[in-house]
């Protein structure tokens, strides 16, 4: 579509809202799953000094921000698209060490040190200023071997070619995302280090710690109850009520415990056979409530008819994010 000018389309937070369906039993299952997204926002600690008579020590104010290229690169990579984050933060992190260790030139100006060599060499030099040893995967021997192995060779030097016969990493290609999301991350850590220890700006953070999440986000789900219902109001948060323009509602019965998926989301699945609800046409929405008050809602874009299905099954969750750390999440 895109080559023939038709339409330029994106699948955007699929994982999120999506409906999925297998055969089991002789029987086909239907599940609707939907994960609603708790931001977090914890705000970065002040500290009060005191002397021994309780009156405020004033501070020295922090020394101004001298502005860097390397800080473009690192703003432009809080993006949704995990391949463009990952060139610009390589761009950050290039860029600053650049400024720690310069590419050689010879007398001429002309660059003598190619790329490859350059990276390492840089690396090494940045290994004076952090221990790289934190940005690297547990047990490795070699942090700056590892590190140009993996940033420079493996991720890249794979997405800037797209040449026949070569390792290359395919944008969405799905099973490429871990590892690159994986790699990401470290990289993004070693860059805010280096800026920190070399451009002295460092990233005012704080955030809930994923046990925390778990503790403050389960019970909702743990006490709720959850229904089908072929009620077609659209989403709105002030909402009173499972069923705002008094759609039928079928209430489903819990299929499992909170079931941890990842550090910041947890789901719990609810289910019933498609014969105990055929009084509703179709479905359109899946509510959780506490009591008649509703708390989290899946919309589907249009009428699901069940049809010949056999079970229904609703996965609802909480997916949690630190809103003043770094990305983490990436939707294509």
């Amino acid at each position: 579509m895109s080559l023939r000018g038709s339409n330029n389309l994106v699948i955007n937070r699929f994982d999120d809202n999506h409906t999925l369906w297998w055969p089991r039993n002789d029987e086909l299952t239907v599940r609707i799953v939907s994960f609603a997204t708790l931001k977090f926002d914890v705000p970065p600690a002040t500290v009060v000094v005191r002397d021994a008579n309780g009156n405020i020590v004033p501070q020295t104010d922090p020394p101004p921000v001298t502005w860097h290229e390397s800080f473009r690169y690192f703003r432009l990579s809080q993006t949704d698209d995990l391949f463009d984050a990952y060139r610009n933060v390589y761009l950050a992190l290039e860029s600053v060490l650049s400024s720690i260790a310069p590419q050689k030139s010879n007398v001429t100006g002309k660059v003598s040190e190619s790329e490859g060599q350059w990276f390492k060499r840089a690396l090494a030099a940045a290994g004076n200023l952090v221990d790289l040893l934190p940005f690297t995967p547990a047990g490795t021997l070699d942090p700056v071997q590892h590190l140009w192995d993996e940033l420079y060779r493996e991720m890249r030097s794979a997405m800037s070619h797209a040449k026949c016969g070569r390792k290359v990493l395919l944008p969405q290609d799905d099973s490429e995302r871990q590892a690159v999301s994986a790699s990401l991350q470290r990289l993004v850590r070693l860059y805010l280090a280096l800026a920190e220890a070399h451009l002295n700006v460092r990233r005012a953070s704080g955030g809930l710690f994923a046990v925390a999440f778990r503790m403050m986000a389960s019970p909702a789900l743990d006490s709720a109850s959850v229904y089908a219902s072929d009620d077609e109001s659209p989403p709105n948060p002030s909402d009173t009520v499972p069923n705002p323009d008094g759609g039928l509602l079928e209430e489903l019965t819990p299929d499992s415990g909170v079931l941890q998926l990842s550090s910041f989301l947890i789901a719990k699945i609810w289910s019933s056979p498609v014969a105990e609800i055929s009084n509703l046409p179709f479905v359109r929405r899946i509510v959780a409530a506490h009591g008649s008050d509703p708390f989290s809602a899946g919309i589907l874009e249009a009428r699901l008819f069940l049809g010949s299905a056999g079970r229904l099954e609703a996965m609802l969750g909480i997916r949690g994010t630190n809103s003043r750390l770094p990305r983490e999440r990436y939707s294509y």
